[in-house]
């Protein structure tokens, strides 16, 4: 009986270590999720033009890793190399979007 009640008690353990984990996973990965910017290595845009916005926004509108690169991407012009990183406080807040 000592012994069924242990086991039990090792296993609920485990149980709400486990989830107590996840759960702290779940909320680091959240907090990251939205927090992506890229930069791309193409040529100066010229001042006030749209590339120049679009650079702007690339590097200053955090948003997912997945959204991030692709804008990049979509406004490469000529660059030969995207590099993504995540920002480590938002300078907006896109938490609510």
């Amino acid at each position: 009986m000592k012994r069924n009640f242990f086991k039990m008690a090792c296993a609920a353990l485990v149980v709400t270590m486990s989830s107590t984990s996840f759960v702290a996973y779940a909320k680091h990965t959240h907090a990251v999720e939205k927090r992506w910017v890229c930069e791309t290595n193409a040529s100066n845009a010229a001042t006030g033009s749209s590339d120049a916005k679009a650079d702007n926004a690339m590097k200053d509108e955090p948003k997912t890793a997945t959204a991030a690169f692709a804008y990049a991407y979509k406004h490469c012009r000529d660059c030969t190399k995207i590099s993504c990183s995540v920002q480590e406080k938002a300078t907006t807040d896109n938490t609510k979007k």
